[in-house]
């Protein structure tokens, strides 16, 4: 099958384009920018998502298709409509709609990397895919709009929908921006990797690996529906420290300030895509070193 990736240059693109070769899909990875390093097999279609009649295009040149993965995201963290709305909005729900109404014939399976931020602040714990969606961030109500539009418009065309919920995805390859690669590099330079506020909080973090894993499950699998793609156990911003600089091997420890934290404390069940995906979280210690031995060659 010939499977196309909206969005397969990123962090989290790289390794869904590299499982989906492994599983011998053909793969066309459709991004505005191309990767440093292609894979072997891996075709490359440059695309603006943003240009008049982008996405359109792009469905007709990607050629017929048994699958498509989109990944193709703005993601922010802010919690109020600015003038970025537009471009959330036209990256993550008008694009893919297009994209999909231009497919010719049409796929076979349409897959769609949502968030565990369309649930918005957990009302219980731990958060199913039962709970109520109330987004809080722009990002998430994007993402949730995007689910129902793509979710009626698949099952008008016959096109098998999979919607699956991120949480916070770590992994080799992130950029060093985000928290898990900052304190492993910090750690590694024997620095003290800082938490604002306690620590204590609990938080979801998922191995990107095993994300490609679903991704790749969610094609192959006769499946449909949304499903949460996370650890499945909830952890500390403290444990993950303090892991991170037993791992790293240094003499130093994370350095906890008295700022008060705004985290809202969430964790998330994957018993629903253990069943339908065969789902199979790496637990966080592994994870970890997995990443640490990626970053350790660079620094």
């Amino acid at each position: 099958m010939k499977v196309a990736v909206v969005g397969g240059t990123g962090f989290v693109g790289r390794h869904v384009v590299r499982r989906l070769l492994e599983k011998t899909f053909e793969v066309v990875n459709i991004d505005k920018l191309s990767s440093e390093q292609l894979y072997p097999g891996e075709q490359v279609l440059l695309c603006d998502l943003h240009a008049d009649d982008g996405a359109a295009r792009a469905a007709r040149d990607a050629g017929e298709i048994g699958g498509a993965v989109w990944l193709a995201a703005t993601i922010r963290q802010v919690t109020s409509i600015d003038d970025s709305a537009e471009d959330d909005l036209v990256t993550m729900v008008e694009a893919p709609l297009a994209f999909l109404t231009a497919l010719s014939p049409q796929p076979k399976v349409f897959v769609y990397i949502s968030s565990i931020q369309v649930y918005g602040k957990p009302v219980t714990l731990p958060v199913d895919e039962t709970h109520p969606t109330d987004p809080f961030t722009a990002y998430g109500v994007a993402k949730l709009c995007a689910e129902h539009y793509l979710r009626i418009a698949c099952d008008k065309a016959g096109v098998r929908f999979v919607s699956l919920r991120l949480a916070f995805v770590y992994g080799p390859g992130q950029h060093f921006s985000n928290v898990i690669p900052k304190f492993l590099t910090e750690a590694a330079k024997h620095q003290s990797p800082i938490i604002k506020g306690d620590g204590k909080e609990i938080r979801d973090d998922v191995y990107v690996e095993d994300v490609a894993d679903a991704v790749a499950s969610a094609i192959e699998m006769d499946c449909s529906g949304t499903f949460n793609i996370s650890s499945g156990q909830p952890h500390t911003l403290l444990t993950v420290a303090n892991e991170i600089c037993a791992l790293t091997g240094n003499l130093v420890q994370p350095v906890v300030t008295p700022e008060k934290s705004d985290w809202v404390d969430r964790w998330y069940t994957v018993a629903k895509a253990e069943k339908q995906l065969n789902f199979k979280a790496t637990p966080l210690e592994q994870g970890l070193r997995k990443t640490w031995q990626d970053l350790a060659k660079q620094v």
